[in-house]
């Protein structure tokens, strides 16, 4: 039987009768269309729960004469900083593959990089030769320190544009936060509180965060968290009583910890994070640009574990890594940077042969096989529609 064009149709005063074959068949694209923008939002929404792959794994040495290391940053490039320590002394260190390269200080004791962003200029401090000062340090490449601020001041953050956050110690228990800008002046940061105020992290819009340790009281003193937006304080949400915000990034996300819990503040949201399955305390480290969080976890006294979070759900690295057959024997402690395009360096011991390393690997996040079906079978179906209704 012929389908009866639009002027044949069959109606009930203004209205097509609901029983009409050509309404049904007409309507076929719509519906096709609706369900498969369900099963691509279906898809979208299980993505959440993708897993990140460990696609590479490098173990990061220590220098000869040095019994331990710290990692404090890491960048687009893989080059990772830090420092290594033999109890007397220590130095700044660059790794840019398994080998570190020591940086060039000022002729004192300490020598300490906290950060390096993706043009491979490094923040630090270095103690002057008498050591009886010290000083905020930038490090273009492994080249000879230049000289930051003025005396007993510490660098600790450095953002694309080459602003450094730091601070200036005026005295027992005061210190000033401040920006170093590129350009060569300063922003001298808001002190609400008396206290020895740190930065820890800094975004691309010199939005700053870091916490503040207040003058010690007949109970002690205590930590509080703050966000420098241009010069202004804000003391962030504070579940715990005591915490610190640790870093920033472009969206303005933070992360840092508190009385053993990782937190992440979001807007005026704080979220608590979870660990892995079996944790009793955690860490967050620091956050990129695309939300990934890395961090740490205590699985039993004085043991921790390395952990990345996506999408607020954390990740045994250890775990991770033993699935990627890569690192055999690793154990990851902490992680305690991660780059934008999935870098995250932190610190492991090799579970054989007892020897302490830092570690770089870089992770993707791959979305469930489950999603990629669901996915795709939306697609084909709004892309049958679309073919349905041009016809």
């Amino acid at each position: 039987m012929p389908i009866p064009t639009q002027s044949q149709q069959v109606t009930l005063g203004d209205k097509r009768q609901a029983t009409s074959p050509a309404h049904a068949l007409l309507a076929l694209p719509k519906r096709c269309a609706l369900l498969g923008s369900v099963f691509v939002l279906v898809a979208f929404a299980q993505s959440a729960a993708a897993s990140p792959i460990v696609q590479s794994f490098i173990p990061l040495g220590k220098l000869n004469g040095t019994t331990s290391l710290r990692i404090s940053g890491v960048n687009n490039l893989g080059q990772v900083v830090g420092w290594n320590s033999n109890g007397a002394t220590t130095q700044a260190v660059l790794w840019n593959n398994e080998s570190p390269i020591a940086l060039q200080g000022l002729g004192g004791t300490n020598t300490l990089a906290y950060g390096i962003n993706n043009s491979g200029r490094i923040v630090g401090s270095s103690d002057v030769a008498n050591n009886l000062d010290y000083r905020a340090v930038l490090w273009n490449g492994n080249s000879a320190p230049a000289i930051i601020g003025p005396s007993f001041g510490t660098a600790r953050a450095i953002n694309s544009a080459g602003d450094i956050g730091g601070s200036v110690r005026l005295g027992e228990w005061a210190s000033q936060p401040t920006i170093f800008r590129s350009d060569g002046t300063t922003l001298g940061l808001q002190t609400p509180l008396p206290g020895d105020y740190v930065v820890t992290g800094m975004n691309d819009s010199t939005k700053a965060v870091g916490f503040v340790l207040t003058v010690p009281g007949p109970s002690g003193n205590t930590a509080l968290p703050v966000l420098w937006d241009g010069s202004s304080a804000t003391f962030l949400s504070n579940p715990s009583g005591s915490a610190i915000a640790r870093a920033i990034n472009n969206a303005g996300d933070i992360v840092g910890d508190g009385n053993s819990k990782a937190l992440l503040w979001s807007g005026p949201d704080v979220t608590t994070l979870l660990g892995p399955q079996g944790s009793i305390a955690t860490r967050a480290s620091d956050i990129n640009n695309n939300g990934l969080i890395v961090g740490a976890s205590g699985v039993q006294s004085f043991e921790r574990r390395a952990v990345v979070w996506l999408n607020l759900e954390a990740f045994d690295l250890t775990a991770l890594l033993a699935s990627s057959g890569l690192g055999a024997n690793w154990i990851l402690n902490n992680a305690f940077a991660v780059s934008d395009n999935g870098w995250i360096a932190g610190d492991a011991m090799n579970s054989v042969t007892g020897i302490q390393a830092g570690f770089l690997l870089s992770v993707s996040v791959v979305p469930e096989p489950s999603s990629l079906a669901i996915l795709l079978i939306g697609l084909l179906i709004v892309f049958s529609a679309v073919r349905l209704r041009s016809r």
